[in-house]
């Protein structure tokens, strides 16, 4: 007996892998960016969250804090991280506000709260067709302003 009729299937299927490897490869790339993106936008959000608090408790320190805007955006991006920046992403908002009275016991207890505001809007490194975009990520922090 030779070495071909011993093994019949061998030669018939010598490029299989190969078709299946073309076949299936379009689908664990496109699972493998999908994992990467999503992991990227939760570690932009978290740094959002993260920098909103640090931004808030700058501000809470002293009056003179939450008027400084320009402080208060260098508080939210002093440990940003990987993430790019630029002058207008991440933007920040700082605003100032009486304490309504259902958290204080009276308006005359009532404090100045200052309320930090971040939006980031990431870019995804590769746009795919048929696959949404990331939308802005938004989070804010309130605290009492310190007396």
């Amino acid at each position: 007996m030779n070495a071909i009729s011993a093994f019949p299937c061998r030669r018939r299927a010598r490029g299989q892998a190969l078709v299946e490897l073309a076949l299936l490869m379009p689908f664990l790339l496109l699972l493998a960016v999908g994992t990467l993106e999503l992991g990227r936008a939760f570690l932009a959000l978290g740094t959002v969250e993260a920098g909103a608090y640090r931004g808030a408790t700058y501000a809470a320190f002293t009056l003179a804090n939450t008027l400084d805007t320009a402080a208060v955006r260098s508080a939210v991006v002093a440990d940003w991280g990987p993430l790019p920046l630029s002058d207008d992403n991440p933007s920040v908002t700082v605003t100032r506000a009486r304490e309504p009275a259902p958290p204080a016991a009276s308006t005359a207890q009532a404090a100045d709260t200052v309320t930090v505001q971040v939006s980031y809007n990431l870019q995804p490194l590769m746009s795919w067709p048929g696959v949404p975009s990331i939308p802005i990520l938004r989070t804010s922090t309130t605290m009492r302003i310190q007396p």
